[in-house]
C-alpha cells in the first residue's frame, strides 16, 4: 500500500501503512497533515481519514498493494517520485494548504515527572511551615510512640497552634493553589512541571487539554484520592509503585490519572492551540 503525505504543499512518500502508524504514534505526522493513496478521490486531512485516531486501519484490499520505493520517514525533505499525487489531484480550483504542524515533542522522562511531583510537594509543605513550626514535635512524637494514630495525633497538635499561624498557612496554601490552577489552565503545567520543562498534553495530539480534564480530573479529583490513600501508608505506597510501573510499561508513559483524563506529559513548550488547516482559493 503506497501512502503519500503532504504538509504546506510539500509532498513525501510513498510510505507503508506501518510507516504511517509509526509516525502517527511518535508525533512525526499530525492529524492536520494531508494524505492520499490509491482509492481516494482527493487529498484529505489525516484525522478525517483515521477518524481522529493515531492509527490508520484501511480496508484489507488496500493494504495488499505493495510499496516498491522505500522513502525516509520525513516530511521535511519531500520525496521526488515519478507519480506525484499532488499534481495528479490538483484539478479542483481550491486545494487545501496545511500550515506547518506544531513543533514535535518528546515524552517526558520518568525522572522529570517524579522530580516535578517532588517540587510541587515541597512547595505544598512550604505553605505549612508557619503551622508546623508552632507544633510541639516532642509531644507529637511521644503520642505516636504511645500507639496513637499519627493522623489523629497530628490533628490534635494542630489545634493547639495560634490562629495567626493557622491563618498564615491557609493564605499561603490558597495562593499556591491559585497559581497552580492558572498555570494548568493556561499552559498545562504546575510549578514543578514548569521548572522541569514538561507539560500536560492531550493524548491524541500535542495541545493543552480542557480545563475540566486538567483541573477537575487530574488536579482536584486525583490529588484528593492520592492524599486519602497516603493516609493509609501501605495503600499510598502501593499506588505510587503502580504509577511508576505504568509509566515504565506504557508506550506513552501514562499513569492512572493520565488514562482517566486522556492525557500524557511531554517535554518542551506547551501548545495551547492545535494546528488547523486553511483552505486557499
Amino acid at each position: 500500500m503506497k501512502i503519500y503525505l503532504a504538509r504546506n504543499q510539500q509532498q513525501a512518500g510513498p510510505y507503508t501503512l506501518e510507516d504511517l502508524n509509526t509516525m502517527l504514534g511518535n508525533g512525526q505526522v499530525q492529524l492536520t497533515d494531508l494524505m492520499w493513496h490509491k482509492g481516494m478521490s482527493q487529498w484529505q486531512p489525516v484525522g478525517q481519514v483515521t477518524g481522529d485516531q493515531l492509527v490508520y486501519q484501511p480496508a484489507p484490499d488496500l493494504v495488499a498493494t505493495p510499496v516498491t520505493t522505500a522513502q525516509p520517514l520525513s516530511l521535511d525533505k519531500p520525496a521526488q517520485t515519478a507519480a506525484q499525487p499532488l499534481d495528479k489531484l490538483a484539478q479542483p480550483a481550491a486545494q487545501p494548504t496545511v500550515r506547518p504542524a506544531v513543533v514535535q515533542h518528546e515524552l517526558a522522562s520518568i525522572g522529570q515527572r517524579v522530580l516535578a511531583k517532588v517540587i510541587d510537594s515541597v512547595l505544598t509543605m512550604a505553605t505549612l511551615l508557619p503551622l508546623l513550626s508552632q507544633m510541639d514535635g516532642a509531644e507529637l512524637s511521644k503520642q505516636v510512640q504511645a500507639g496513637s494514630n499519627p493522623n489523629v495525633a497530628m490533628m490534635e497538635a494542630l489545634q493547639g497552634v495560634a490562629p495567626f499561624y493557622q491563618g498564615l498557612s491557609v493564605i499561603l496554601s490558597l495562593l499556591l493553589l491559585l497559581v497552580q490552577i492558572i498555570l494548568l489552565v493556561r499552559r498545562g503545567q504546575t510549578l514543578g512541571k514548569l521548572v522541569m520543562g514538561i507539560w500536560i498534553a492531550d493524548h491524541r495530539q500535542p495541545v493543552v487539554p480542557s480545563a475540566w480534564r486538567l483541573v477537575g480530573i487530574r488536579f482536584f479529583l486525583f490529588n484528593f484520592f492520592y492524599n486519602l490513600a497516603m493516609m493509609m501508608l501501605p495503600v499510598g505506597l502501593g499506588l505510587l509503585l503502580a504509577n511508576l510501573y505504568l509509566m515504565s510499561r506504557s508506550p506513552k508513559r501514562q499513569t492512572i490519572h493520565d488514562w482517566v483524563a486522556g492525557t500524557l506529559v511531554l517535554k518542551g513548550q506547551p501548545v495551547t492551540q492545535p494546528a488547523s488547516p486553511t483552505v486557499t482559493k
